[in-house]
């Protein structure tokens, strides 16, 4: 029996040259994650700290929080692609 690769062999160098052409746009979504995240950490940590100073309803305040990083979390996952 013999096989012959080269029908295999030149679609895996296909994908190849097709991940190496979409690499700078993974590389730029991943980027642009990060920064959403970092984005969404800080804004809910800084919601979180708004409402433990009025120390009222702090529930509220980490909620809130929450609601926020989620938020821009799906923002940045919606704008990254």
């Amino acid at each position: 029996m013999d096989f012959d690769l080269s029908a295999a062999l030149q679609s895996l160098r296909g994908m190849a040259v097709g991940f190496l052409r979409q690499l700078p746009y993974i590389v730029i979504a991943l980027l642009v994650l990060v920064i959403f995240y970092v984005a969404a950490r800080l804004i809910g940590r800084m919601i979180r700290n708004l409402t433990e100073r009025r120390r009222q309803h702090r529930n509220v305040g980490f909620v809130l929080g929450r609601l926020a990083k989620g938020g821009l979390m799906l923002v940045g996952v919606l704008v990254a692609p």
